[in-house]
């Protein structure tokens, strides 16, 4: 469920309650939820989400031991343009002040948002990784792919 604000993208969801619920009796049961980033407000009106918020709010809500967020590139970089200031490690406050200072921008920031969204609702790890690389979830879990690791 989410709360909209129209614009030129139309209804967008700029909070978004996830139904913990009805995710854990699924994977209970045996079932991978395949979530897409859509929601719906109060009416039913359906709402368009940005995919990594919904995964933030997601991670949130299910107190996830580990929320990975895919991007193109390998690691946050403290300059966008430069492979070279790849990042390893980060903290929520680093995060912060690269998002003020205009060093995380674009479709960077609703990633690190949901980051720091995670981290606040008592997720124990976020990783930003490289989803064009093969086998990306299992290189970020065992350590074989470059990545940036979030925390507190």
């Amino acid at each position: 469920r989410g709360t909209a604000r129209g614009g030129r993208l139309g209804l967008v969801a700029h909070e978004i309650h996830v139904d913990a619920d009805l995710v854990e009796q699924l994977l209970e049961r045996g079932w991978t939820p395949v979530v897409g980033p859509v929601a719906s407000d109060d009416a039913g009106e359906l709402l368009n989400c940005n995919a990594d918020t919904v995964a933030g709010s997601l991670a949130a809500a299910l107190d996830a031991d580990v929320l990975v967020l895919l991007s193109d590139v390998d690691q946050l970089r403290s300059d966008r343009d430069d492979p070279a200031s790849a990042l390893e490690s980060v903290t929520a406050l680093d995060v912060c002040s690269m998002m003020a200072d205009g060093s995380i921008r674009d479709g960077m920031i609703p990633k690190m948002q949901a980051a720091l969204d995670a981290l606040d609702a008592g997720a124990a790890r976020v990783v930003l990784a490289n989803g064009t690389r093969p086998h990306a979830l299992l290189g970020v879990l065992d350590g074989t792919n470059p990545s940036t690791e979030v925390k507190r």
